[in-house]
């Protein structure tokens, strides 16, 4: 595989203002969702963006624990916590 052609670099690697942009987007578009589906639901039990942040870092921590324990490689402990920020960055 070809690293300066590969998808990971031109899909993954993002500098620190692209990263925040998606997330805002996400957070945005989950919002309208909810907005959307659940119109009643009140505004002030919603997570913000800093919660959101504080339970992304709290579950990396937990797959690490959980890998650490079923004793798996240190690449699946990273390779798991990536997938896990990819998919909550796309999703």
């Amino acid at each position: 595989m070809n690293f300066p052609t590969s998808t990971h670099k031109s899909r993954w690697l993002l500098s620190e203002t692209e990263l925040q942009e998606r997330r805002c987007a996400r957070y945005d578009k989950s919002v309208k969702d909810i907005e959307r589906y659940k119109p009643e639901a009140s505004t002030s039990s919603w997570v913000s963006m800093e919660e959101e942040k504080q339970l992304f870092r709290y579950y990396e921590k937990m797959i690490s624990k959980i890998c650490v324990l079923f004793r798996f490689p240190r690449k699946i402990v990273a390779i798991s916590i990536v997938y896990f920020k990819r998919f909550y960055l796309k999703y």
